[in-house]
């Protein structure tokens, strides 16, 4: 069959299969099944986790690749190759030393043009400003459902189109020095929503920059911790363990990673794990202000549940330094306050920003997988996805969510500067300036 590096051959379709997250069928079952159909197999070692990936030829009345496959894991993804020219790679034209845009003129960055995927959300929106204020022409990807009410008056071009559709994609990704990949579902009714979106919209817009934009400067995929699954054994997670993500959400974003990887060598990619962040604009820790508004602490499993935690501010301020700061192609960096909190202190310090007191509540596990259910049933019925649900329940009854940020620290000069008791009374007073509270 050849091997992967031989381009002479046409290649219809690459299939990644995620050994982490394969649930009903052993890796080995897969890979019979994939070389059955006629492919070329190669195992791959990427950081923090595995997985394998198939090539297969294109023969006419063959299925050239295991539908069943397709269907059963939703974690196989597929790519389609129009051409098999060899592309030249982005490493070679620029060097191995790395990939940096420190140290910038202003007139320099002036000319920068980026474009941000997501940046009418909560994290995007922030970034989208701080862009601008540093002076670099900024170019959004909106929905036609996407609500720009954070974005209005701010000199932003707008380009209509989604990841899901790879044509909509060509103008978004042409003549952008970088590209800041946030967009994606966190919430959703059908489980393979979170690949399709997190996972092949990740690939396309991969294509899309390959295709469209071959000097592009730097691609930055944001994340998330749930991507590489909660700490174990008191630890904090750092970039190199494994990656055990506990929710569909998670093993999604984990997809996108695998795929942004997989072209390390032709773009200088870089991922952004964050942990969970909050600040203003933020929807789904309002829901802990607003139950603490009401006087009640919620501790889902008790009080030794640790989180890491990061306030949106300093999420940007990392954002930015890893697109301006030297790296490698293919560097993963986790970015949190540095904290390690404890679910009950959490509560106090966040009750104390508000002014108030409030009362402990434990919830047990059967509870929230409870509400998780009937959360499930609700979002069927109204037809839209709800903020608790059975995918979230998954990464609430885990003990620990915490991760190390010394990589960070070191190689981005990453210093996060707003503690939890600040950032909460920031937070408070913009949901109640904006009448949310």
């Amino acid at each position: 069959m050849g091997s992967l590096d031989d381009e002479d051959a046409r290649w219809d379709d690459v299939v990644i299969v995620s050994a982490l997250s394969v649930q009903k069928e052993s890796v080995k079952g897969v890979t019979a099944r994939c070389r059955a159909a006629g492919a070329f197999h190669a195992h791959m070692q990427l950081p923090g986790s595995q997985c394998s990936l198939y090539r297969f030829q294109h023969l006419e009345k063959t299925s050239r690749v295991p539908v069943d496959a397709h269907r059963r894991f939703l974690t196989i993804l597929r790519k389609h190759i129009k051409s098999a020219e060899p592309r030249r790679s982005l490493l070679d034209m620029k060097g191995e030393e790395g990939w940096g845009l420190k140290n910038f003129t202003s007139q320099e960055k002036n000319s920068l043009k980026a474009l941000v995927t997501g940046g009418t959300g909560f994290i995007g929106s922030h970034l989208t400003e701080a862009l601008i204020r540093r002076g670099v022409q900024v170019r959004c990807l909106l929905r036609n459902t996407s609500d720009v009410k954070w974005l209005k008056g701010l000199p932003i071009e707008f380009v209509h189109g989604d990841c899901n559709d790879k044509a909509s994609l060509e103008k978004a990704a042409r003549g952008v020095d970088w590209v800041f990949h946030l967009a994606g579902v966190t919430k959703a009714i059908k489980e393979e929503t979170y690949f399709e979106v997190n996972g092949l919209g990740t690939e396309n817009l991969i294509h899309a920059c390959l295709e469209n934009n071959p000097r592009l400067q730097k691609f930055i995929y944001v994340s998330s911790q749930a991507a590489a699954g909660p700490s174990r054994n008191g630890s904090s997670k750092k970039e190199l363990d494994p990656c055990e993500p506990v929710s569909f959400y998670g093993r999604s974003k984990l997809a996108g990673e695998e795929l942004v990887l997989t072209h390390a060598d032709e773009l200088p990619v870089l991922i952004i794990r964050p942990s969970a962040v909050y600040g203003p604009r933020d929807k789904d820790i309002f829901a802990f202000f607003k139950c603490l508004s009401r006087r009640i602490k919620p501790c889902p499993i008790g009080r030794e549940q640790h989180f890491s935690l990061c306030y949106v501010q300093d999420i940007v301020q990392g954002i930015l330094l890893a697109v301006e700061t030297e790296t490698k192609s293919g560097e993963i960096f986790f970015l949190s306050d540095g904290n390690d909190y404890r679910m009950e202190e959490i509560g106090d310090i966040v009750a104390q920003a508000m002014g108030i007191t409030a009362f402990r509540i434990r919830v047990p596990k059967r509870i929230i997988l409870g509400i998780a259910c009937f959360s499930v049933y609700l979002s069927k019925l109204f037809r839209r996805p709800f903020l608790f649900n059975k995918d979230k329940a998954e990464e609430m009854i885990h003990k620990d969510w915490v991760c190390d940020i010394t990589k960070a620290k070191s190689l981005l000069g990453f210093e996060p500067r707003v503690p939890l008791s600040e950032g909460a009374k920031l937070t408070f007073e913009w949901y109640k300036k904006e009448k949310w509270l």
